[in-house]
């Protein structure tokens, strides 16, 4: 049993490394696809001298609940404060403490969110050896994992993301429906 539970752990530490990649470059590509959507939008209203459907819309940010063991969070956590504290870094460059700064911050925030994804991320990163977790926490782990899988293919179906990866007249067709339908 202890030895799938390492290779469900290993498994699951390189899947996350995979989907965090994955879902920062779907969330900048993102980003870029919403701030020209909505200007073509909002262009599109002003030309055609018609209200904008998009001053109405709002974004409902859903928060995020874990039953993860708080201990081997504080765990990984000290590991990478030990390895990022600024305190801690006299020996360093100047790159290297605004590196470390920026991931101890990123630890804060993680551990403060519960998000054991990200701190086994960081952890890994900084090669840190991490235990081996219990089973709850792996689950735990694996739904995080999921859950930013659904966030990209979330992203990947919003019309904002379709639009931009349309050429002109696909462009051009998906506003003349959003305006027809409102």
């Amino acid at each position: 049993m202890c030895d799938f539970k390492e290779k469900y752990f290993r498994k699951l530490k390189y899947k996350s490394k995979y989907v965090n990649l994955e879902y920062e470059e779907a969330s900048e590509i993102y980003e870029s696809a919403k701030k020209e959507f909505i200007t073509a939008v909002s262009e599109y209203a002003y030309k055609n001298k018609k209200d904008n459907p998009l001053k109405s819309s709002e974004v409902i940010k859903e928060k995020t609940t874990s039953s993860l063991n708080g201990g081997e969070v504080k765990k990984v956590y000290r590991d990478i404060a030990l390895k990022t504290h600024p305190d801690k870094l006299c020996n360093c460059d100047e790159d290297e403490i605004e590196e470390k700064k920026e991931i101890y911050n990123k630890a804060i925030k993680a551990r403060n969110e519960n998000d054991i994804d990200t701190l086994m991320r960081l952890a890994s990163d900084l090669n840190i050896e991490m235990e081996p977790m219990s089973m709850d926490s792996l689950e735990d782990l694996e739904k995080q994992i999921e859950k930013k899988e659904k966030e990209i293919e979330s992203m990947h179906k919003d019309i904002a993301w379709i639009w931009y990866y349309e050429n002109k007249q696909g462009r051009k067709n998906i506003l003349d429906n959003i305006f027809k339908s409102v």
